[in-house]
């Protein structure tokens, strides 16, 4: 943005007047003090001059305060994760296309991570394929087998299944382009503990077959073939039943 060379005092009408233009641009909607200086004319030196302070400058445009729900920052969130063309979302980039301050993120969610969780989305770094298929081999190594499940990669894998989405569908395609064989028969163990798994990705006491599905390494059906039951598989890792 190129600044204006103030040669006078900006006085306060000049500068809502200019907030108020910017925020049509933006459809009015929750603009942030970094998508004001993409478009505005002053720095947020001079508003903090007249005003003290972004939030100050805003109510004097017109722009009353509005309760920020915790589902509001995730959407948007969301929005620009996708604006941005995937699932990976850094805390600088949501600073410059984000509708909220990461300072309110932080305050409303804890922390970027915790809200990088809850929204559903990655801000690891993206592995090469290379190391994530390396990591596969010595996994196959360690288990002695050509055959393993994502739940047994997971207990000793290096990578989280986040950072194989970066590059691989899933952590079954990458077993799979890695030269091995993911294993589709597992024994209730392993499906008690991707039941386990997968609930506490989810943050959730219960599940649906469609919750585990959208995340598991198994089918529902595998699940209620070999324990017996949807809801006794549910018991058997501890959680409540799905209504």
């Amino acid at each position: 943005m190129a600044y204006i060379k103030h040669k006078k005092r900006i006085t306060e009408e000049e500068i809502i007047e200019d907030i108020q233009r910017v925020a049509k641009l933006f459809k009015g909607s929750q603009m942030t003090m970094d998508m004001y200086l993409t478009k505005g004319k002053y720095t947020n030196y001079i508003i903090s001059l007249e005003f003290g302070n972004w939030i100050t400058a805003q109510e004097a445009a017109g722009f009353a305060k509005k309760l920020i729900s915790h589902e509001d920052i995730l959407e948007d969130m969301r929005r620009v994760a996708k604006q941005l063309g995937g699932k990976k979302l850094f805390k600088r980039k949501y600073g410059q296309f984000g509708k909220y301050d990461p300072v309110t993120v932080f305050r409303k969610l804890g922390s970027w991570n915790n809200a990088i969780k809850l929204a559903g989305l990655t801000n690891e770094r993206r592995i090469p394929e290379v190391e994530l298929l390396n990591e596969i081999k010595r996994v196959a190594k360690k288990l002695k087998t050509d055959t393993f499940s994502v739940a047994e990669y997971s207990k000793i894998g290096k990578y989280t299944e986040s950072q194989f989405h970066t590059s691989f569908d899933s952590v079954k395609s990458a077993i799979q382009q890695a030269g091995f064989k993911p294993s589709f028969r597992p024994n209730e163990t392993l499906l008690v503990d991707d039941l386990q798994r997968v609930a506490k990705l989810l943050k959730t006491d219960t599940l649906t077959k469609k919750q585990y599905e959208s995340k598991s390494s198994y089918s529902a059906v595998q699940v209620v073939k070999k324990i017996g039951g949807w809801k006794k598989a549910l018991e058997m890792a501890g959680l409540k039943k799905s209504r």
